[in-house]
């Protein structure tokens, strides 16, 4: 029997639910919850009396040094940010392309990643929105890849994809757009903190990742990373926080730092960063290639269970783009609303994703809270 990676009295949901949602909302660990608790009754007690301008200049420098070691960067090329939709929605601000016109994407990747470049299209009938579909008998990173040509800009696509557990190959698309002379933007937010993320080695232009999902924090906050090419730029949409000194207040000047803070719009959700601080210390701790492993077979188990039977899954159980913490599931003789109220009166959580059940696997997880999803579906 498979027990769980982390000790589950750190979650009370767990107590009430067999929770394998991860993907869609990240459980809070208690200890995250306290540090949250003990800030908001302080700010509450004492407003910001005990913190100055310079400790809360420096307030975010802990999480920016966490989020750098769990995704294996340096601490200047990390900027917190409110929303990791906040950080992509600047893609097109940032990156400027006067040769190229063509960005290629995934059809049915999260919005964040494509509405922006839907927007850029509208106001610019030459440029170009490539969309490769994510099909259960094609390669992903092969579909990108092939898409690859002369008039490329970039590549902005999920590590892992949120609906199916598509894990693209990230080496090789750096390769390839290496290559053609393209860029690589990722959005991590399905696999920081699931599964080991190294920037050094990996060098993407850039990449995002929520906080509220499997870096176990709340709403409000995003990581983001910066290639050194781009901290030597300046960013193009600023806020009263993107400057060396804000609290200085100067409305006529705008002198940038030199690290990832410049990409800093405006003052956080400090409640938010302040649990993300202790859940990804946790998850450091817990180390990633751990929780993969714990992840890995888990899913495996699962698929190894339901083969043969009326499920089948989008990424069968060797297919080298399975993700080991996502699974999408399809059975066409199941009512998928039926299934939901089946499961909902059960106290499983999980969620129904373009008619698919979709199942997340955390370090939480066990084989029991397997057996007990099992047990409905077959």
């Amino acid at each position: 029997m498979m027990t769980s990676l982390s000790d589950r009295s750190n979650y009370k949901t767990l107590n009430d639910y067999t929770y394998l949602n991860q993907a869609s909302l990240g459980l809070v660990p208690e200890t995250a919850v306290g540090a949250m608790h003990c800030f908001l009754d302080n700010v509450a007690r004492h407003g910001n009396a005990l913190m100055s301008d310079q400790e809360e200049l420096d307030f975010l420098e802990p999480i920016r040094s966490k989020g750098a070691k769990l995704l294996n960067a340096s601490p200047d090329n990390i900027c917190i940010s409110s929303s990791a939709s906040e950080i992509l929605s600047q893609v097109p601000l940032i990156f400027q392309f006067p040769k190229k016109n063509k960005v290629v994407l995934v059809s049915t990747d999260f919005p964040s990643l494509t509405r922006h470049w839907l927007a850029l299209k509208k106001m610019n009938n030459n440029f170009i929105t490539k969309f490769v579909d994510d099909t259960s008998s094609s390669n992903l990173t092969e579909s990108l890849i092939n898409e690859i040509d002369s008039q490329t800009a970039m590549i902005c696509v999920s590590y892992v994809q949120f609906s199916t557990g598509t894990k693209v190959d990230i080496k090789r698309l750096r390769q390839a757009t290496n290559e053609a002379g393209a860029l690589l933007v990722l959005d991590i937010t399905q696999a920081a903190g699931a599964i080991p993320i190294d920037i050094i080695n990996i060098k993407p232009d850039m990449v995002v990742s929520s906080g509220y999902k499997w870096l176990g924090g709340h709403g409000g906050i995003a990581l983001g990373y910066f290639s050194d090419t781009l901290l030597e730029s300046q960013p193009r949409a600023t806020g009263w926080m993107s400057t060396q000194n804000p609290f200085e207040t100067r409305a006529m000047e705008l002198d940038f730092p030199k690290n990832a803070r410049k990409y800093t719009q405006s003052t956080m959700s400090y409640l938010t960063v302040k649990g993300l601080e202790l859940s990804v210390g946790e998850l450091i701790e817990l180390n990633p290639s751990r929780i993969e492993k714990h992840s890995l077979s888990l899913s495996s188990y699962l698929l190894k269970t339901i083969k043969g039977t009326k499920w089948n899954a989008f990424r069968e159980i060797d297919s080298p783009e399975r993700s080991p913490n996502i699974l999408s599931l399809f059975n066409q003789k199941i009512d998928s609303k039926k299934l939901s109220h089946e499961l909902k009166e059960k106290n499983i959580v999980c969620s129904l994703r373009n008619g698919r059940l979709r199942v997340s696997i955390a370090h939480y997880n066990s084989q029991e809270d397997i057996d007990v999803l099992l047990a409905v579906l077959l």
